[in-house]
């Protein structure tokens, strides 16, 4: 349901949030708005410590940005100096489904996001 918003007005609208194209790398770790920094936090442990990764990079895109931020921080209070955050922050063009009465558009908006490496 939080994908749907629904506008009341003369003709009846829905606008439906695509997700946001993903890469499919096993060492990259996308923050969505259900999963805990608990969650979070033991993943990307699990990614250094048992599946021997190097680096990881951790997304986070419009309101996950702070829990991503989040993420980072206890994870530098985790590993301390073995750590290094290399953030990088940006833009993203997204497309929304507009379906009305008769009809379906997409429309692209803008949406921060960061990566923190």
């Amino acid at each position: 349901a939080d994908d749907l918003e629904v506008s009341v007005g003369a003709p009846a609208t829905a606008r439906v949030r695509r997700p946001a194209p993903r890469g499919s790398a096993e060492n990259h770790v996308y923050v969505s708005r259900r999963q805990s920094l608990v969650q979070l936090f033991k993943l990307v442990r699990r990614l250094f410590d048992r599946r021997g990764h190097s680096e990881v990079f951790v997304h986070g895109m419009g309101a996950t940005i702070p829990k991503a931020l989040h993420v980072g921080q206890d994870l530098v209070l985790h590993y301390g100096p073995q750590l290094v955050l290399e953030p990088s922050i940006g833009t993203v063009v997204v497309v929304d489904d507009v379906l009305g009465d008769y009809e379906a558009l997409a429309e692209e908006r803008k949406v921060s996001f960061l990566t923190s490496a």
